[in-house]
């Protein structure tokens, strides 16, 4: 295992764009355990793009809920993602959430024009 590991981090150090997706990947996995098994039904990260982290939510009641208490959503996922990476200096991985609607999606994925021959 130590020797994989050591493979792992040479091939992450000689590759910046894939090291940043896999940090990416793992600050995206920290969401469900930052915020709490309630909240990760209803709000799901997707995506980190410039410290934000986009987050879909299946109704905006769910949207509200973390828009009033972001602050603290957002202390706990960066004290998560800090704890994944084991970084004890007090980074903030992430500055502030997008939040936006899975419904929204899902609705225009229905009405867009089915192409036919």
């Amino acid at each position: 295992m130590d020797l994989l590991s050591r493979v792992i981090k040479k091939i992450l150090s000689q590759n910046p764009a894939l090291k940043q997706g896999v940090n990416d990947a793992r600050i995206i996995e920290s969401w469900a355990p930052a915020v709490g098994e309630t909240i990760a039904k209803h709000a799901q990260a997707v995506q980190v793009k410039n410290k934000t982290l986009i987050v879909e939510v299946d109704h905006p009641i769910w949207k509200q809920e973390l828009l009033a208490n972001k602050a603290l959503a957002l202390q706990k996922l960066n004290a998560k993602i800090s704890e994944i990476f084991e970084d004890t200096s007090g980074k903030i991985w992430i500055e502030d959430l997008f939040l936006g609607s899975l419904n929204q999606t899902k609705q225009k994925a229905k009405s867009a024009p089915k192409w036919s021959k």
